[in-house]
């Protein structure tokens, strides 16, 4: 332990004073993470770009620099294993999908295919289309009731509509695509904000035309004239559906919070907000003013949502914002990343020695003239299949990765203009392991992979989120020639486990039964994570879960104390100090049963050997 704690202190030492004497920054190239005192300190990168970028070039985009600017992008796997992407591009008003390895396109559309007569009045003339020849502009499609064409006018070969079955309804500027199949009612749909035309469409995924090359339309959502104010614009910029089918969606400056919408379209309530700070001196002074007095204040407004993701793994939905300016000009930079429930609350964990904020201490940027510090500006989220969720700053590049409990698990990426720097980032999203970052000013697909530490970390990650802390070691068994693991040893710091048994072997746990006893489990890959790095604080409280687990609280007590881990600890130590207790109270308290019941008899041998009688006996002591 002494020699774990030694090469930990002076690896901090050392590498403190090579890189961050005297300075806060951190700088450009260098990897980093933050210690449990908020100070950065080295670390290797968790994701680097291997490769170079995909260009609109290398993805058979063929269009004007100038016109086009990437918005979004998102990663779709179908119950198969089929893997597609999908880009979004604001400028060219066109969706284009492409293989998992971006080596093929297999989709470019702009329009999809509307059937108005399946929609009631209200919602066909609040449908709006865009131009069609590429450049920006909305038209309501029917403005008046009349104008909505029957089934039989779409289908007469020699009507206005020449027998086509449909009316073509083109983007106009989308910004977000968002693909999921419906548990409930197993409909496949892509979900478009289109938000030149104010609207999101929803597109049928099963009823692609390979000759037309696009999709017919399911459902448009508008805005809700009747229950908005008219004041509100209503220009989404992202969606998501959740489990049931309901649509949120993140309107542009709107600080309400984000729309959410019934499976029918039908607008029920806004949820999640991003609330300013008030001290208390503020609200009483705000209840007992002037409307004259107010309105010489600063006006207080709610920071709009950027981005959201959903996750399957949790069903709860991911967001990031800006940080909130509070009424005294400070800044709230610790709830820009949320996680909010059914119910609108934001239950994000920040368990992790700093919140997950990006950059805890801020990286100072000067000029001729000033200097300034800004906290990280987070403009994109996404989340994996085990609750690893990373987030990226738009100001510095970074990419900042984080666990289930708000652990800063890695940084990566950094601002730049070169191949494999990120200038503008657009969007993030999980591929497997990997991470697609889009660059909107560079127009490049950026793939970042895990390094060697960053691999082993998501697997430490990966088995402590599944309960695996320890790993339980087979025997073997000179009788049967066998190896083999007894059924109470794996019940060793788990009484209630539940046990199977297959194939000669004991499993642990209900639902995970395929993971044997006997596989590497989470404290075994951060033993490697500390050989790679001796700084990384986690890692030793990962460790310390299994020392907890065998029920050896003093080395858990030293491992956390390594990790700065001051719950767990004080949990070891209880644990600890009550096995102390238990070990020693009836050695002690027979002990002193006969320290003083051997006193006490030999008093009374002494007492007869040298004829000592009592004072009662005695008379003595009488006046």
């Amino acid at each position: 332990m002494n020699k774990f704690k030694f090469i930990k202190k002076l690896s901090l030492f050392v590498l403190s004073i090579i890189l961050f004497s005297g300075a806060v920054n951190v700088e450009a190239g260098i990897g980093y993470t933050y210690d449990s005192n908020g100070d950065p300190i080295y670390s290797t990168e968790g994701l680097v770009a291997y490769d170079l970028p995909y260009t609109y070039a290398d993805l058979g985009i063929t269009a004007d620099s100038k016109s086009s600017a990437p918005a979004d992008l998102f990663v779709y796997e179908d119950e198969a294993g089929k893997t597609e992407v999908y880009l979004t591009d604001s400028g060219l008003s066109t969706v284009f999908a492409f293989t998992a390895d971006l080596t093929q396109k297999t989709q470019e559309f702009n329009y999809c295919l509307l059937k108005p007569y399946n929609l009631n009045y209200t919602e066909a003339t609040a449908i709006k289309s865009g131009n069609g020849d590429g450049t920006a502009g909305s038209k309501v499609l029917f403005p008046e009731e009349d104008d909505i064409p029957t089934e039989v006018e779409l289908n007469d070969p020699e009507g206005s509509y020449n027998g086509a079955g449909y009316i073509k309804l083109y983007f106009n500027t989308p910004t977000c695509t968002y693909r999921t199949v419906n548990p409930n009612t197993g409909k496949d749909l892509i979900y478009i904000c289109d938000k030149g035309n104010n609207q999101v469409v929803v597109l049928d995924a099963k009823t692609y035309d390979d000759t037309l090359g696009t999709y017919e339309v399911y459902q448009v959502l508008t805005k809700p004239l009747d229950e908005l104010d008219e004041s509100i614009s209503f220009v989404p910029k992202k969606v998501i559906t959740d489990i049931q089918g309901r649509f949120y969606v993140i309107v542009e400056n709107e600080t309400f919070g984000i729309m959410q919408f019934s499976i029918e379209g039908k607008f029920d309530r806004y949820t999640g907000t991003n609330p300013i700070t008030l001290t208390p001196w503020e609200i009483f002074w705000r209840n007992f003013s002037s409307e004259e007095q107010l309105s010489t204040q600063k006006t207080l407004n709610n920071i709009a949502f950027n981005s959201i993701v959903y996750s399957k793994e949790d069903f709860m939905i991911y967001t990031t914002s800006l940080a909130i300016e509070n009424k005294n000009g400070t800044l709230n930079d610790k709830v820009m990343i949320k996680k909010i429930n059914p119910s609108g609350d934001d239950i994000l964990r920040r368990n992790g020695y700093n919140k997950p904020m990006g950059d805890v201490k801020y990286v100072t940027t000067r000029d001729w003239n000033n200097s300034s510090t800004t906290p990280s500006q987070l403009v994109g989220i996404t989340v994996n299949d085990y609750g690893v969720y990373s987030v990226i700053d738009q100001s510095k590049g970074r990419i900042f990765t984080y666990d289930n409990e708000g652990n800063l698990l890695y940084i990566s990426g950094e601002k730049g203009i070169q191949a494999d720097k990120i200038s503008n980032p657009a969007a993030i999203q999980y591929l497997g392991e990997n991470l697609l970052v889009l660059d909107s000013n560079n127009k490049t697909i950026i793939k970042f992979e895990p390094t060697e530490i960053a691999q082993i970390i998501n697997k430490a990650v990966k088995q402590e989120k599944a309960g695996y802390t320890t790993r339980i070691v087979p025997t073997y068994n000179n009788v049967t020639n066998s190896w083999w693991i007894g059924k109470e040893d794996t019940k060793k710091g788990n009484p209630d486990a539940v046990i199977t048994e297959k194939d000669g072997y004991w499993y642990i746990g209900e639902e995970n039964t395929n993971i044997l006893a006997g596989e590497l489990a989470s404290s075994d890959y951060w033993e490697q994570v500390i050989k790679l790095n001796a700084n990384y604080e986690y890692a030793y409280v990962g460790i310390g879960h299994k020392y907890m687990d065998q029920e050896e609280y003093k080395l858990a007590m030293d491992y956390f104390k390594l990790g700065e881990n001051r719950i767990y600890y004080s949990k070891a130590f209880k644990q600890y100090r009550d096995g102390i207790i238990k070990e020693w109270f009836a050695p002690v308290v027979i002990t002193l049963v006969v320290l003083i019941g051997g006193r006490y008899a030999y008093k009374i041998y002494r007492n007869k050997k040298l004829g000592i009688k009592k004072e009662e006996e005695t008379g003595m002591g009488d006046e």
